[in-house]
Order: C-alpha cells, then structure tokens, then sequence
C-alpha cells in the first residue's frame, strides 16, 4: 500500500484531527467542540478497524502492525 496510507491507516481522520486543533482562536466553546469531534473521530476509528479485521483478517492486522492509526512517527518503507 502507498501514498498516505503508508504513513498512517486513517489520514483523512488525521487531516480532521490537524483542522480542528489548529484553529488560531480557541474559545471554551470550541474546545468542547473539539474535544467531542476528537472523541468522535476515535471511537469511529475504533470501530472502523474492527470491521476491518473482522473483513480481512490478518492481513489488516500486519497492515496495523506496519503502519501507526492516526499519527505518522514510523518512516514508511
């Protein structure tokens, strides 16, 4: 597998997660908003690799195993 989905298995996730915290203005508002939509995003997540194991097995496991969730630290090879 490429592009981004070498560097993490949710990148559409993880450009949600980057667009909700890096709003310039942050009120007590937003933040519970962001926390929400954080929370919302990882048990959707969550869930959504569930359905993956239970559809491919283990080679989405392996493919877990290679290739972090949400946050790319691993240089992909």
């Amino acid at each position: 597998m490429g592009g981004l989905y070498a560097w993490v298995r949710h990148p559409i996730y993880t450009a949600g997660l980057i667009f909700l915290w890096l709003t310039p203005i942050l009120t007590s508002n937003l933040l519970a908003m962001n926390i929400g939509l954080t929370l919302y995003i990882l048990i959707g997540a969550w869930l959504e690799e569930r359905k993956m194991v239970a559809e491919f097995g283990e080679a989405y496991r392996e493919y877990q195993r290679r290739v972090p969730m949400l946050i790319p630290y691993r240089i992909p090879k």
